[in-house]
């Protein structure tokens, strides 16, 4: 008797719709629509996937490194002068100060 309550959920979808009045007929063509626009939402779906263009990211990334391999061989370094490294160790201690406050 305990079984007959558990119901699968499709059957009961069909008796509520039946008990508000939808015929049969009317629950299956309301089904058939549904089906049709789950279809149709998957095809369409499909469709524009396929027409998004992929991006090659490993291009890109490799393009980006390269360029920027390329312009630090191309710069020109400037060996600092033991003054101005400690005006910069200066610098760092100050605003660690600061910032460690």
């Amino acid at each position: 008797m305990a079984d007959k309550d558990k119901k699968p959920e499709v059957l009961k979808t069909a008796v509520k719709a039946v008990s508000e009045g939808v015929s049969r007929r009317g629950f299956l063509k309301n089904a058939a629509v549904a089906t049709t626009v789950v279809a149709a939402a998957a095809g369409i779906t499909k469709t524009i996937s396929t027409i998004i263009p992929k991006e090659n990211f490993q291009k890109k990334y490799a393009d980006d490194i390269l360029a920027g391999d390329k312009a630090l061989v191309e710069r020109e370094y400037v060996v600092m002068s033991d003054e101005e490294k400690k005006d910069i160790v200066k610098q760092f201690e100050s605003s660690y100060k600061y910032y460690k406050s």
